[in-house]
């Protein structure tokens, strides 16, 4: 895993909705992820935090 960045406040209300969730910066590096998206995925947070959100594409993924 890279370096962890803190998540801006402003985005920490977004992590209680009911949709799956996953937060990144400017660089695409994932900051937080909700349960719902852990339940859904089967990613767990601790595990995808501070890498890259690209890893996460698979074959259904659109390429733009």
């Amino acid at each position: 895993m890279k370096g962890k960045s803190r998540l801006p406040f402003e985005l920490a209300g977004y992590l209680k909705l009911g949709d799956a969730v996953i937060i990144t910066d400017q660089d695409h590096r994932i900051l937080d992820i909700n349960g719902y998206y852990e339940r859904t995925t089967g990613y767990s947070r601790n595990s995808i935090i501070g890498f890259k959100a690209g890893f996460l594409k698979s074959g259904i993924t659109p390429f733009s």
